[in-house]
C-alpha cells in the first residue's frame, strides 16, 4: 500500500472524507492498477452518498482484483441504497461464491429478495444463512420477521421480532 492510501484510511476514519477522496485519488494516480486504492475511495464515496462514484470504483476495484467479496458486497450493497435489486442479489450472490461464511452477504441479498422481488422463501433462506453464520445478527433476525409476516404467519413473525428485540434490534 502507499503512503496516500494509509493517510487517506487515517482521513477517512477521522471523518475527512474530502482529504481521504483526495489521497486515494493522488494513489491512483501514482498506480492506477492497485485495485486497493479504487476500493477505499469506493468506501468513501458510499459513506457520503455519493452511490454511482462508489459503483465506478468497486467495479474498477473488481476488474483490477475479482477475488475481492468485500468488494462485490459493498458494490451490492450501494446498489440496493439505488433500488437496483437484481443488481444486489448478483453481487452478493458472487461475495458469497468467494467467501461462503459471509452473513452480511446472505442478509443484504435476503433484503433484495424481500423488497425488491418479494420474493420471502428465498429472502427467509438467506436470512436462515446469515443466522446460523451469526446467531446474534438481530437485523437478520428482523427481516426474516417480516418476511414471515408478509407470509401470514404471525407466530413465527412475533418470535423474530422478539428475538431481534433481545439482541438490541429497535427499529
Amino acid at each position: 500500500m502507499s503512503a496516500y492510501d494509509y493517510r487517506g484510511g487515517a482521513y477517512y476514519n477521522l471523518g475527512n472524507d474530502n482529504a481521504a477522496i483526495n489521497d486515494f485519488t493522488k494513489a491512483i494516480s501514482l498506480e492506477p492498477n492497485r485495485a486497493s486504492s479504487y476500493y477505499f475511495r469506493g468506501n468513501v464515496y458510499a459513506k457520503i452518498q455519493n452511490y454511482n462514484a462508489a459503483i465506478v470504483d468497486y467495479t474498477k476495484s473488481i476488474e483490477l482484483n475479482p477475488n475481492n467479496a468485500e468488494a462485490y458486497y459493498n458494490r451490492g450493497w450501494v446498489c440496493a441504497m439505488l433500488q437496483n435489486y437484481n443488481a444486489v442479489i448478483s453481487d452478493c450472490t458472487k461475495a458469497i461464491e468467494l467467501n461462503s461464511n459471509y452473513a452480511k452477504a446472505y442478509s443484504t441479498r435476503g433484503v433484495a429478495y424481500m423488497n425488491g422481488l418479494q420474493k420471502y422463501n428465498e429472502a427467509i433462506a438467506d436470512f436462515n444463512k446469515a443466522i446460523a453464520l451469526n446467531p446474534n445478527y438481530a437485523l437478520a433476525y428482523y427481516n426474516r420477521g417480516v418476511c414471515y409476516q408478509k407470509l401470514g404467519d404471525n407466530t413465527r413473525a412475533q418470535a423474530d421480532f422478539n428475538k431481534a428485540k433481545q439482541l438490541g434490534y429497535n427499529g
